[in-house]
């Protein structure tokens, strides 16, 4: 079950600071709020893309969510899901992961690692697990629990040990 627990009201200091806007939307009952950096809004569950809520679902429905943020720098649109525990994951306009860092003692959910990154890890390193795993274009960032990093190409084979 996903909670969405958002504490929004003005001058109590809330998670917004003093500069907080609440905005009118086609949807009477979807408050967005801005934050002191503007490019950021707060919103709903329902508001993220389909895959965003669907892959939440599957892999963090144990986890209650603290806070959803819409980002909006540029021309570019992602989404930060912040959970009570300080795990996150960001999404990107699309609702496809792009950094997930998880802050308990399992780390990151085995089925969204991909194969090679897992084997590699289970190997090398069997007494640590994923904290930390990024997404680029043509890259994978891992970071252990352990604080080492591992940086794996597209097709996630090993390319270095990061510093």
């Amino acid at each position: 079950m996903i909670l969405l627990n958002i504490s929004c009201s003005k001058g109590n200091g809330s998670l917004f600071g003093a500069n907080q806007q609440q905005t009118s939307t086609d949807n009477p009952s979807v408050k967005h709020y801005y934050t002191d950096d503007r490019d950021k809004i707060v919103i709903n569950f329902s508001d993220l893309p389909q895959a965003s809520q669907d892959f939440i679902k599957k892999h963090f429905g144990d986890k209650q969510i603290a806070i959803i943020y819409k980002d909006l720098f540029d021309a570019d649109v992602d989404y930060d899901v912040i959970f009570t525990d300080g795990s996150s994951v960001d999404f990107d306009k699309n609702g496809l992961w792009e950094e997930i860092e998880v802050k308990d003692l399992v780390g990151v959910p085995d089925a969204i690692v991909p194969n090679k990154i897992l084997t590699f890890v289970k190997q090398k390193h069997p007494n640590n697990h994923i904290k930390d795993i990024s997404r680029k274009f043509h890259k994978y960032d891992v970071e252990l629990n352990n604080s080492i990093e591992i940086v794996f190409d597209k097709n996630g084979n090993f390319k270095h040990y990061d510093d």
